[in-house]
């Protein structure tokens, strides 16, 4: 009855987080009566009559009534948060909030994010307003001491800030900031107005449970501030701050990298073996101490005391780190185990594992939208699995730590390598010997004395102690990648959903029982479809135009059979350093082209010199293999070119042709370089042309430079596609300009609510009345147009409305 009732469950919850739309209430609250009163009905039948067939079928009967409760549940969940979404006709709009700090603040390069708890809203007009807000306060140019805003969490304040819906970045491969919106419950995004007054009160409330969430989060900002005064800076200093507390994000975006290709970034945090590990410390040392005080055993045994105590222990260790998944399912297990304890019954693994995914489940049921979600309940059922059998390469005998600690990570390795590699386009080679290192020192050792450190007074020398001995596991870190004779990091293509379950699937088989038949040729047949079905190549003499979605900024790859060229780089924020890893190079166009399977490019091209076109270049050119920069840019804008990459200016006649498909450049004159000021009309136009399409690319050319192309080139100007120019302004894309293009479609590569104001209404109006196609990144996310090399229609497709969900905004219906 269990096992149907947790399958029903998570199947139930899957759907709705699964489709591309939202399910009706109504429809879901009639199946699930209409499944009640079936039950109930066919329960007093079968007492009555004592059909068998009955008793038979009543577990399944069970698992689909829990199914249809988990999707009623999911729904309304769903339905609960887009209701308290602000309203896409306030976007950008000033108001005044009332709210506290509810999680640690975020340092940034350029200011601070938090995330406030609202509890009052000057604005009387909204039928309900946002529970939740993820604010950015930016540090103005010219700072001064009233300037500089230090918020800590747990305090209320009042303060005038922007809003806007939560809407991010939509292109294939990249981080989904939307969803993780909704699965962390914002409602709203937006900015602290600047220079606006903020003050800060004593108290703010919504609700019964807020002043305790409120102490516990003091407590939270004060054990980060104790750690930072203990340790200083010191490069370690995140990492002691993440396991005691939770707060990943003090720790440096380097260090990050490191753990992640090393495989221990699971470590780097309150993880569930943590905290198994110091409730059964806990809980053993109070049976000890029970056991000589005959009073407390008159209450009750000394293991009822033993597993409430481990199981109060595992709830305040989960508080202290924020609540993440890996820790709530451990949290559940160890209290079904101390349930199971108290009573005197040992309770079976697997049991275990299905009320800690109930418990998670119930008290998040978007908790699957997160990657950590995943990992954990996989990573545990695969050792669950694994306990049945080993693997015959790896004998692990009755009583051999280190070899079961060895077996434990390859097993876990293998079965969560399709995952990881789905998730984050890699896998660490090195990850089980790392593993098996680090887990006992950072579990057993620098864990505990990290703890002892920060929240024992008297006990700073443990704290130091622990800082140290990660200092030498880093170390160790390092020299083992170092001797590695394979690569540290094993990158591949972005597997499709279905292959990454089937090889999740095949290696829990290999991983299992040695009684399974053929666990070898079964596990490794699953792992084909992940490399032997690679995404869909372009036939000769055609080409794929991917615009992807980037903000304020533009970036294009075309890609042709056997070439690829990537036109501009996206944009880097205004506030941002240069060195800081924020630019769209790093957090769209690479990953996008990671997850494409593309390990090198063939042309770069950069149009021009503004910062929102060739923002992300320093970080492409740094970590890709790319054989020529083509721009119009001098350079030594780019210092993280390598030798190994062309350097060519870009000038008007310029053409070549790669596999059947023809490249143009259009602009800009070496007259016009040697004279023109203005950047925008110093961009290079490009045109792609196959033998029954073409796109047209001018970058942020204007008016002056689209009537001279209309007058020297106008026989290479009329194109399938045009990327407008300027991403909308009214200084290009004139009513000449789109008689003389004659596009059927048109892209305008636009952020969402740009202090610009992109695209000008003026211009979408002419764009429609050319009669072609209008489209916009912000709405549309990603656009990918496939040319074809012959006769044949140009196809398009929207990422936002393909892989969108029903919180996802402007997705087209």
């Amino acid at each position: 009855m269990l096992f149907w009732v947790w399958l029903g469950v998570l199947i139930g919850v899957l759907i709705p987080l699964g489709i591309s739309s939202a399910l009706p209430l109504s429809l879901l609250w009639t199946g699930t009566l209409l499944m009640c009163v079936v039950l109930i009905g066919g329960q007093w039948i079968f007492r009555q009559n004592r059909w068998m067939f009955w008793a038979k079928w009543s577990p399944l009967g069970m698992g689909i009534l829990s199914l249809s409760l988990s999707m009623l549940f999911v729904t309304s969940r769903i339905h609960e948060r887009l209701v308290h979404h602000w309203p896409e006709s306030l976007a950008g709009s000033a108001v005044t909030v009332e709210g506290w700090v509810d999680d640690l603040p975020r340092p940034a390069d350029y200011g601070v994010r938090l995330s406030l708890r609202v509890t009052a809203l000057d604005r009387t007009d909204l039928s309900s307003f946002p529970e939740r807000l993820w604010l950015t306060s930016y540090l103005p140019s010219r700072t001064s001491s009233e300037d500089i805003w230090n918020p800590r969490a747990g305090e209320c304040w009042r303060m005038t800030v922007r809003l806007k819906p939560p809407h991010g970045l939509m292109s294939p491969h990249t981080f989904d900031v939307e969803t993780w919106l909704l699965s962390h419950g914002f409602d709203a995004t937006g900015s602290r107005v600047s220079h606006s007054v903020v003050e800060r009160l004593d108290q703010c409330s919504a609700s019964w449970v807020d002043p305790w969430m409120q102490q516990l989060q003091r407590v939270r900002q004060r054990l980060k501030d104790h750690l930072q005064k203990v340790l200083g800076d010191g490069p370690y200093t995140g990492v002691m701050i993440a396991l005691v507390i939770g707060d990943q994000p003090a720790i440096p975006d380097v260090q990050w990298q490191r753990f992640n290709a090393t495989g221990i970034g699971h470590l780097i945090s309150i993880s569930g073996f943590h905290i198994t590990f110091l409730a059964s410390i806990a809980a053993w040392l109070v049976q000890r101490l029970v056991r000589w005080s005959p009073r407390c055993l008159d209450y009750e045994p000394d293991r009822v005391w033993g597993a409430v105590t481990g199981l109060l222990v595992a709830i305040a260790y989960v508080l202290l780190a924020g609540g993440g998944v890996p820790a709530q399912r451990t949290a559940w297990m160890i209290g079904v185990m101390a349930v199971g304890w108290s009573l005197g019954r040992w309770t079976h693994v697997g049991v275990l594992f299905v009320w800690a995914t109930i418990g998670v489940l119930l008290i998040d049921p978007l908790a699957p939208l997160a990657a950590g979600f995943w990992l954990s309940f996989v990573g545990v059922g695969a050792l669950m699995l694994s306990g049945l059998g080993r693997l015959p390469f790896i004998p692990v005998k009755r009583y051999d730590f280190l070899r079961h600690a060895l077996h434990s990570q390859i097993v876990a390795t293998l079965v969560l390598a399709p995952m990881t590699l789905y998730l984050f386009g890699q896998v660490s080679v090195v990850g089980p010997l790392a593993n098996a290192l680090a887990i006992p020192m950072i579990s057993i050792v620098i864990t505990p004395l990290a703890l002892c450190g920060a929240l024992i007074p008297g006990m700073s020398w443990a704290l130091h102690g622990a800082y140290i001995v990660f200092a030498w596991l880093d170390q160790g870190l390092q020299w083992l990648v170092q001797i590695s004779i394979f690569p540290t990091v094993w990158r591949g293509a972005e597997p499709s959903l279905w292959a990454t379950v089937l090889a999740t699937f095949g290696m829990l088989y290999l991983c299992g029982s040695q009684i399974l038949p053929m666990r070898w040729v079964i596990g490794c047949f699953s792992l084909l479809p992940l490399w032997v079905l690679p995404n869909v190549q372009v036939r000769y003499g055609a080409a794929r135009i991917t615009v992807l979605d980037v903000g304020q900024g533009l970036s294009v790859l075309i890609e042709t059979a056997g070439h690829r060229l990537l036109y501009d780089a996206g944009p880097r924020p205004f506030r941002a350093p240069a060195s800081s890893n924020v630019d769209a190079g790093a957090r769209v166009i690479l990953p996008f082209l990671r997850g494409e399977g593309i390990t090198s490019l063939d042309t770069l091209l950069i149009s021009h010199h503004d910062i929102d076109h060739r923002g992300g270049a320093d970080s492409l050119l740094a970590q890709m293999p790319i054989r020529q920069l083509l721009t119009s840019v001098d350079s030594a804008s780019f210092p993280t070119r390598k030798p190994e990459t062309d350097f060519i200016p870009c000038e008007t006649g310029q053409k070549w042709t790669w596999d059947g498909v023809s490249f143009f450049i259009l602009s800009p004159t070496s007259d016009r370089l040697a004279h023109e000021k203005r950047s925008n009309d110093l961009s290079c136009v490009l045109r792609v042309e196959t033998a029954a399409a073409s796109v047209l690319l001018p970058g942020d050319a204007e008016s002056s430079v689209e009537n001279e192309l209309i007058q020297t080139q106008p026989q290479l100007l009329q194109s399938t596609v045009l990327i407008a120019g300027h991403h909308g302004s009214r200084t290009s894309t004139s009513l000449a300009w789109l008689e003389s293009v004659r596009p059927s479609y048109t892209v305008f590569t636009s952020g969402y609510i740009n202090h610009y104001h992109h695209p000008h209404p003026e211009v979408v109006e002419r764009v429609s009345q050319s009669g072609s196609m209008a489209f916009r990144s912000d709405a549309h996310g990603a656009l990918v147009f496939e040319l074809p090399g012959q006769a044949g229609e140009t196809i398009w497709r929207s990422w936002r409305n393909s892989a969108g969900r029903s919180w996802h905004y402007g997705r087209m219906q």
